[in-house]
């Protein structure tokens, strides 16, 4: 979970759930099988262990949030919409394979990624889950502590009012940082338009749906056969429709289809 504001991150562990051990092979001891017995452990990512977590991490503890921006997973149903429910915030889920819409936490996985890769644990004779979450810990800690270029200062600093490793006050002046923060918006989106060409979707316009997966290199990114729009949004999203099978989708994953005119 992360502050898109201010970039304040919270590592949250999800427990380890044990399936009922009835049918389990077991050696000639009497014992499990080691291997059998790791694959009855599961990450428990039900809706109610999801909303659970977030309250008492985030909800309990900071400020009440206006919005809260999530992805289409099974786990942030049912309970985890309820609870954003209860607590008055406005539920914005990202659009289907585009994660340019959470894209601060996007880049905050990416991040402990590429720690992950240079702490060398793959590298380590034996890895325990207590070193895997020493590792988040110390990660966490760091992004929080390093300097943030649009705050000018670290996520922990701004939010304190002291910096992180020295007895230093710091007071944020958030109307510059949100204002720099809108300009290096804007400067990015011109810089990705230059070479893309205006077009409005409209009701009615057929198009190609973008393919997923590996693809080999003579095969089109595009579908053959062409979709057709039924409902156009305000929020770079429209919604498609080739016979009974409609869908929703972002703009970033079609492009317009053309019948040739004899």
């Amino acid at each position: 979970m992360i502050d898109p504001a201010t970039s304040w991150l919270e590592v949250v562990e999800l427990p380890v759930l044990e399936r009922p051990d009835e049918g389990t092979p077991k050696d000639n001891k009497g014992k499990k099988d080691k291997k059998t017995d790791d694959k009855d452990q599961y990450f428990d990512k039900s809706s109610a262990m999801i909303a659970k977590l977030v309250y008492s991490t985030w909800f309990c503890r900071y400020p009440r949030c206006g919005n809260i921006i999530y992805d289409n997973g099974s786990e942030f149903k049912l309970h985890f919409q309820s609870l954003c429910d209860s607590f008055g915030l406005k539920r914005k889920p990202t659009s289907v394979k585009i994660p340019q819409a959470n894209a601060i936490l996007e880049r905050i996985h990416q991040t402990l990624a590429n720690m992950m890769r240079t702490g060398e644990l793959d590298m380590a004779d034996s890895v325990s889950p207590n070193d895997i979450a020493d590792f988040l810990n110390d990660a966490a800690w760091a992004v929080c502590s390093t300097y943030h270029t649009v705050l000018k200062a670290s996520p922990g600093t701004a939010i304190f009012g002291r910096d992180m490793l020295f007895d230093v006050l710091f007071l944020a002046d958030w109307k510059k940082i949100g204002d720099y923060r809108q300009h290096q918006t804007d400067r990015n989106t011109e810089r990705e338009n230059k070479t893309r060409v205006d077009w409005d979707y409209k009701v009615g316009d057929k198009l190609l749906l973008l393919k997923e997966g590996v693809l080999r290199k003579s095969e089109t990114k595009y579908g053959k056969d062409p979709w057709t729009v039924s409902q156009v949004h305000t929020n770079g999203t429209i919604r498609i429709q080739r016979g009974t099978k409609a869908e929703r989708l972002n703009i970033r994953r079609v492009i317009p289809f053309f019948e040739e005119i004899d």
